[in-house]
């Protein structure tokens, strides 16, 4: 009964400051990259989130609660891509570059060296690490158990790169409880790959 009350208290003051912020406010924008900091940081104060369901969308500022009934609970794929303003305009930046440049890549050469390591996979070690995430309560982002999927995800990893000391493995902490996991793994050569 608690968690009842408890859920239909939050969701009740979710919806007032949803109805409260659309009164005030339009959260969808036609281009992601004429967003300026001052309104990210607006948008950001007011409890919001960008969420974009593909490269082409411009993204759309929603309420937790709009996120969870909009998206999550109709099982639409997003992105939220809050927290990645400045490195989504990095890499629109990039992306030009690249397109401007046409690079032709090699055929594949190296099919003796990839076939007897993918030869080598065990499935029972990728069962292992779905099961291990499976087990985790709840793996939202926001949740109380997002750090448990992410220290899991972070030692899986480490055990991974274990065998080679130049491969480098941290958490890249976020505003939400879930840090992200990075795997740094150094080239052997300048060349492009």
């Amino acid at each position: 009964m608690v968690r009842t009350t408890t859920l239909f208290a939050v969701g009740a003051f979710l919806l007032q400051t949803s109805q409260a912020c659309r009164a005030t406010k339009e959260y969808k924008f036609g281009d992601a990259d004429s967003l300026n900091t001052e309104e990210l940081d607006e948008h950001q104060l007011d409890g919001l989130r960008l969420l974009k369901t593909s490269e082409e969308d411009a993204g759309t500022w929603v309420t937790e609660k709009e996120k969870i009934e909009n998206y999550m609970l109709k099982h639409v794929h997003f992105m939220d891509v809050t927290e990645t303003q400045e490195l989504e305009e990095l890499g629109t930046l990039r992306r030009r570059a690249l397109a401007k440049r046409q690079t032709a890549y090699p055929a594949p050469s190296k099919q003796t060296t990839a076939n007897p390591i993918i030869a080598r996979l065990v499935q029972s070690n990728i069962q292992s690490t779905i099961t291990g995430l499976a087990n985790i309560f709840n793996r939202y982002y926001r949740g109380t158990y997002a750090p448990t999927s992410a220290t899991y995800m972070l030692n899986a990893v480490r055990s991974a790169a274990s065998s080679n000391t130049a491969i480098t493995v941290r958490q890249f902490t976020h505003s939400f409880n879930q840090p992200s996991v990075i795997a740094t793994i150094p080239g052997t050569s300048t060349d492009r790959v």
